[in-house]
């Protein structure tokens, strides 16, 4: 097992500014203020069907996989929980991990939640004891993560933890994430599946070039909200150079591709200061748009990104399906002679991006076998996916491995994909 060589532990930064983070970071969701919390949760917008997918099809094997090996159990902490369900009645992050601890009690999956809003609070305890019967859980402690961190590490001691950061209003401090939990005490496996904000970035950006904006009321605590969450002010230049680049066709740069410079280098920064691996997946309103937030995952082991990459290819598929006439209306063709339907349906569609990934996986594939005589499956996964990262997962994989091998360049493919090697042939 990799141990990570952790700095010291420093202070923990001042408690969360309510004016600052209530009013100044944009919820990709449906653009309204990450701190009005109650108008989020009165329907669950397509990108929280997303993020919830995703967490539900990684989660519940997550726990299956680290509970056979630990038998003093695992930990699922929800730094941002909410109220537990939406008004709709779907089902929130919290309900998703109380399913998950019933589906595989075997692991005896620990669920701690945290939440800042006394009113969600008191709705998530509701929810807790309508619906956490047998399962083990802590909280809903009231509070902010960063306040009530001391009882989260406590609670987590000694087990594998799933760490889930998916903030309203300001994040917590970069310091504290790799400070006290990614190298908390001990040897216990922690990954951290975080949201970044890409629109948030980009808006915050906004201020960067603009006096009259640097000078307004939200200025100041809009950059030094930003600097906090992001570790610093590094990436006042690393954006301003992004947008002076030149794209290929000569024009400058916008300000949601400086926005993903600035969340790759966020990326990097947490992988180095932490000693972990980070996987970072896009997520997009529509096929070709800029991404407007990324969900990355920060862990130790490579066998945690083929689930991950699986895991958010299908909840790729269930966010197109709840989105679905939006999308087959962006996606329509303006050029029909004809006011018909020009788009498949849900499955022709499905069916369509899958088979488009697997020369694609294929290509990559071929690319990194090139100059190599064999390749680990797990250290290439990314580049393997290539432009498909998000879209295609495990099935796909699998069928361009294969025909690598019928087309004679590999040995014959190996049964798990996770921690495989390829061999030329």
């Amino acid at each position: 097992m990799f141990v990570s060589q952790c700095p010291s532990l420093q202070k923990a930064a001042a408690k969360d500014d309510d004016a600052i983070g209530s009013e100044l970071i944009v919820a990709p969701t449906d653009g309204a203020v990450m701190g009005n919390s109650r108008e989020f949760f009165r329907e669950k917008k397509p990108a929280a069907i997303f993020k919830h997918k995703l967490l539900e099809d990684y989660l519940t094997p997550w726990a299956a996989k680290l509970g056979s090996f630990n038998p003093q159990g695992v930990a699922f902490v929800d730094g941002y929980a909410g109220s537990g369900r939406y008004d709709g009645s779907e089902e929130g992050s919290p309900v998703i991990a109380m399913h998950a601890a019933l589906k595989v009690p075997t692991s005896n999956l620990r669920c701690v939640f945290v939440e800042k809003l006394a009113a969600n609070a008191s709705r998530l305890s509701e929810v807790i004891s309508t619906e956490g019967g047998g399962v083990d859980i802590v909280g809903p402690l009231h509070g902010t993560l960063e306040e009530r961190m001391d009882t989260v590490l406590n609670a987590i001691d000694g087990r594998p933890a799933l760490i889930f950061l998916d903030p309203f209003g300001t994040a917590l401090s970069a310091d504290l994430l790799v400070d006290k939990i990614l190298c908390r005490p001990g040897r216990a496996s922690t990954e951290v599946l975080l949201n970044f904000n890409i629109e948030a970035v980009w808006r915050f950006g906004g201020f960067l070039n603009s006096s009259r904006a640097m000078n307004g009321v939200n200025g100041k605590p809009t950059l030094e909200t930003a600097d906090r969450f992001l570790g610093g002010d590094w990436w006042h230049e690393s954006f301003r150079t992004a947008r002076k680049a030149m794209d290929d066709q000569g024009e400058y740069r916008s300000a949601a591709e400086a926005a993903m410079e600035v969340a790759a280098r966020y990326a990097q920064m947490i992988s180095s200061r932490a000693g972990v691996n980070a996987l970072s997946v896009p997520v997009r309103r529509e096929r070709t748009t800029q991404p407007f937030f990324s969900l990355m995952l920060f862990h130790t082991h490579d066998a945690a990104k083929l689930p991950f990459i699986d895991a958010a290819a299908r909840a790729h598929r269930n966010w197109r399906h709840a989105h679905w006439e939006r999308y087959a209306d962006k996606h329509s063709d303006p050029m029909a002679l004809f006011d018909l339907d020009v788009l498949p349906d849900r499955e022709s569609e499905d069916n369509r991006l899958s088979s488009e990934a697997v020369p694609t996986i294929e290509t990559n594939l071929r690319s990194l076998l090139s100059d190599r005589s064999s390749i680990s499956l797990g250290e290439h996964m990314e580049a393997a996916f290539g432009r498909t990262l998000g879209t295609a997962g495990a099935r796909e994989l699998r069928k361009a491995v294969a025909n690598l091998h019928s087309g004679g360049l590999i040995r014959k493919p190996p049964t798990r994909l996770d921690r495989a090697w390829l061999h030329k042939a």
